[in-house]
C-alpha cells in the first residue's frame, strides 16, 4: 500500500464500527463464557432486591463448567487418529526443519496444541480477535493471539486480512525501540500515540500527535524500524470463519446459537446459589437456657457480658447437658423431648425447581449446539417424566455429532493449514505449500455399541475390511485409557490368523495344517507370552514365535458342537488333551 493510503487509514479509521462491534462482543463472551468482569453482568432488579441482596448474588459462580461440558466431545477433533501433513515446493531435509519447527512453535507446544488451546478458545470467545504471525530474533515465525481490543482498524478478506493496524501500549511501542524519551515517565500499560500498521508487504510504526501521523523511520540504534515481512501477504488470520450475515466484515463466536441461553442460565444460576445461601440451612430450635456466668443478668450489679443482661445463654454448644427433673416427666407423662428440641427444615420445593431449570437449559443448550433431540423434561406438575430412550434414537443422536465435530474439524484444518503457509513461506519462499488434513475417525458409541455392531456385520457375511475396521474401533474404544494395552491388542489383529472366525468356523475354509494350528493354538500362544514381549516386539516377529509355538501341536477333532455361523459344520477343535 502507499504510505498515503495507510496515513489516511489511521486517520480517519474507516472500519471502527466494525472494530467497536468485535470489542464489544467480546466483553459480551468473556463475561458469559470465561466469567471474566462479571461485576456489570448481573443488573439489579430494584423491585426484588435490595443492594446487600444483589450484591450477594454477584458473587455466583461462571459458566466456564457448562460451557466445558457442552465442549467436551470437541476434543475428539485434536485427538482422532488418522489425517496426513503434506509439504509442496521444498526439499527432504526441509520438510524435517519445519516438521521441527511446528513441533515446537510456541511455548513448548506444537502448532496443533496451540490452535487447540489459543485459537479454537479465541473461536468461543474473541472471534473477530487476530492470529498473526511473528518472528523471533532468529528469523523463525509463530503464532500469536492479537485481541480485537488490540486492533485499531482492520479489512478482511474471508478469514485472511488485507491488512491490520494495531494500537501499541507504552511498554510495546518501547520495546520495538521507539526512540521516545517519554516511555520512562508513563504507564507501561497506557495506550502510546504508536500505531504498527502491516499490510501484504510490510511493517511499519507510525506516530500520531495532534492529528498529524508520520512514519517512524529508525529506531534507537538508529537501524530503520520499517521492514518487508516476505510472508507474501498481511500475516494475521481472523479466528471465526462465520460471518455475520449483515455485515461480512464482522464475524460471531461459533458458541452463537447458544450464547442467550447461556446468558440466561448464568442469572438463572445466580438467584439458584442466592436460595442456597439464605435458605438453605436449617432452624435450630430449643428452650432458652440460663446463663452459666450469672442468676439475673447483672455481676455485682454489672450487666452481664456473656448474656447482655437478659440472664439467658445465647449460644448453646453441643456440650451442654440439659437436666429435665423427674418429677415433670411424672407430672406431664405425654411430654415429648423432639417437640422441645429440633430443626425447622426449610421448603425446598423452590430450590429443586431451580435445579430442574437448569438441568433443562442445560440439555436444550446441549441441543442447539450438536443439533441433537436428547431433551429430557425435569419432574414438575406440567411436565410429565422423561421418555425412555430407544437404541434407535441413540443412534439417530449420532448423526448430528459426527457432523458438528466435522464441522470443527474443517475449520482447524484451514486454519493450521494457512499458519503452516505463513510459516513455510518465511523459511523457504513462495513455492512452499502444505496440505494437511486431520484425522476424523471419532468414536462416540459405547464399546458394547460398537461389539454388537460388530457381529451384525459379521452375520452379514460383510466384508474383511469393515470387520477390520469395526474390530479396530472396538479396541481403540475398549483400551483407550490404556495404550500398552491398545498397541498389543492390534498387533493381535494382525498376528492371529483369520480374526474374525473361531477355531470352528476355519474347518468349514479347509486350511493346511499348520494354519490350523496357529489358529487353534493362538490362545495358549497368546497366555504364554508376558505383555512385555508383546509389546516390544514387531508383527513379524510375533508371527515367527507363534509358527514356532504351534509346529509342536498336534490337532485332534472330536465332539460334535452345532454352531449358527457354520452350517453343515459341526466339529469341535481341540489339542491332545490338553
Amino acid at each position: 500500500m502507499e504510505l498515503t493510503e495507510i496515513i489516511e487509514i489511521i486517520k480517519c479509521n474507516p472500519n471502527k464500527e466494525n472494530i467497536s462491534y468485535g470489542v464489544e462482543l467480546n466483553e459480551r463472551l468473556d463475561k458469559c463464557i470465561s466469567g471474566e468482569n462479571l461485576d456489570d453482568f448481573f443488573k439489579r432488579n430494584e423491585y426484588f432486591e435490595t443492594k446487600e441482596i444483589h450484591k450477594e448474588r454477584k458473587k455466583t459462580t461462571s459458566n466456564k463448567d457448562l460451557i466445558g461440558r457442552i465442549l467436551q466431545k470437541e476434543e475428539m477433533v485434536f485427538n482422532a487418529r488418522g489425517g496426513s501433513c503434506i509439504y509442496e515446493g521444498i526439499t527432504e531435509d526441509q520438510q524435517k526443519k519445519i516438521n521441527i519447527t511446528i513441533d515446537n512453535l510456541r511455548m513448548g507446544m506444537n502448532l496443533r496444541s496451540w490452535i487447540k488451546e489459543f485459537a479454537n478458545r479465541a473461536y468461543e470467545i474473541d472471534p473477530m480477535g487476530v492470529c498473526f504471525i511473528e518472528k523471533d530474533s532468529t528469523g523463525n515465525p509463530y503464532p500469536t493471539y492479537k485481541s480485537i481490543k488490540s486492533v485499531y482498524d482492520y479489512h478482511s478478506n474471508g478469514q485472511s486480512l488485507d491488512y491490520v493496524c494495531f494500537t501499541l501500549t507504552n511498554k510495546e511501542a518501547d520495546d520495538f525501540e521507539v526512540p521516545d524519551v517519554e516511555f520512562e515517565k508513563l504507564k507501561p500499560n497506557d495506550q502510546s500515540k504508536y500505531f504498527r500498521f502491516v499490510d501484504e508487504t510490510s511493517d511499519y510504526i507510525f506516530k500520531k500527535e495532534n492529528n498529524v501521523i508520520s512514519l517512524v523511520e529508525l529506531k534507537e540504534d538508529g537501524k530503520k524500524m520499517t521492514f518487508d515481512h516476505k510472508f507474501g501477504k498481511c500475516p494475521g488470520i481472523i479466528f471465526s470463519d462465520i460471518p455475520y450475515i449483515k455485515n461480512t466484515q464482522r464475524f460471531v463466536s461459533k458458541l452463537d446459537k447458544i450464547i442467550e441461553l447461556a446468558e440466561v442460565y448464568q442469572y438463572d444460576r445466580s438467584v439458584r446459589d442466592l436460595t442456597k445461601k439464605f435458605h438453605g440451612f436449617p432452624k435450630h430450635y430449643e428452650p432458652a437456657m440460663k446463663c452459666p456466668k450469672c442468676t439475673d443478668g447483672y455481676i455485682g450489679g454489672v450487666i452481664c457480658q456473656d448474656c447482655n443482661g437478659t440472664g439467658r445463654k445465647k449460644i448453646t454448644s453441643v456440650s451442654d447437658t440439659i437436666v429435665i427433673p423427674l418429677e415433670m416427666l411424672v407430672e406431664n407423662s405425654s411430654m415429648n423431648v423432639a417437640n422441645i428440641f429440633g430443626y425447622v427444615t426449610p421448603p425446598i420445593t423452590t430450590w429443586d425447581k431451580q435445579d430442574d431449570s437448569l438441568s433443562d437449559l442445560e440439555n436444550l443448550m446441549m441441543d442447539c449446539y450438536w443439533g441433537t433431540d436428547n431433551r429430557k423434561f425435569s419432574k414438575g406438575a406440567n411436565l410429565g417424566t422423561t421418555l425412555q430412550e430407544t437404541a434407535t434414537k441413540t443412534m439417530t443422536n449420532l448423526q448430528p455429532v459426527y457432523a458438528r465435530l466435522e464441522r470443527t474439524a474443517e475449520w482447524a484444518e484451514k486454519f493450521e493449514n494457512k499458519v503452516v503457509d505463513f510459516v513455510g513461506i518465511a523459511l523457504f519462499g513462495e513455492k512452499f505449500k502444505a496440505t494437511i488434513k486431520y484425522g476424523h475417525d471419532y468414536i462416540l458409541e459405547s464399546t458394547d455399541q460398537i461389539y454388537v455392531q460388530y457381529l451384525e456385520y459379521k452375520l452379514k457375511g460383510s466384508p474383511q475390511y469393515i470387520l477390520n475396521d469395526y474390530l479396530e474401533r472396538y479396541l481403540r474404544s475398549n483400551y483407550q485409557n490404556n495404550p500398552i494395552e491398545l498397541a498389543v491388542a492390534l498387533k493381535m489383529m494382525e498376528v492371529e490368523p483369520f480374526i474374525h472366525y473361531t477355531a470352528v468356523e476355519c474347518l468349514a475354509l479347509n486350511l493346511d495344517d499348520q494354519t490350523m494350528k496357529e489358529k487353534v493354538f493362538f490362545p495358549e500362544w497368546y497366555s504364554s507370552l508376558g505383555n512385555d514381549i508383546l509389546f516390544s516386539k514387531d508383527v513379524s516377529t510375533l508371527k515367527g514365535l507363534l509358527t514356532t509355538f504351534a509346529t509342536t501341536k498336534v490337532l485332534k477333532a472330536v465332539t460334535p458342537v452345532s454352531n449358527p455361523l457354520v452350517k453343515d459344520i459341526g466339529i469341535k477343535v481341540l489339542n491332545n488333551g490338553q
